[in-house]
């Protein structure tokens, strides 16, 4: 495939693979696996504290799993918008 951006395009664009989070004795999130592909659209539908916030901080870099792995095209969020 074409490279996107100078991005390796066959890789996903966004990968959680056993992510957790707890605030305290909350599991917010718990064990999510995910892959989103480059250009791909999706939502996440759910209740009030089912962790799709959480979910999205932790993409974003606002916050850290307590653990399993997320990459943003190949790199730790943070470091995922740096050329």
């Amino acid at each position: 495939m074409l490279p996107m951006n100078g991005r390796d395009a066959t890789q996903p664009g966004i990968e959680l693979r056993d992510l957790s989070k707890s605030y305290g004795s909350v599991r917010a999130v718990r064990r999510i696996n995910l892959s989103i592909a480059p250009g791909e659209t999706v939502a996440l539908l759910g209740p009030n504290g089912a962790g799709k916030t959480t979910t999205i901080d932790i993409v974003l870099g606002l916050a850290r799993p307590d653990s399993g792995q997320v990459s943003v095209f190949g790199r730790i969020p943070r470091d995922a918008c740096s050329p």
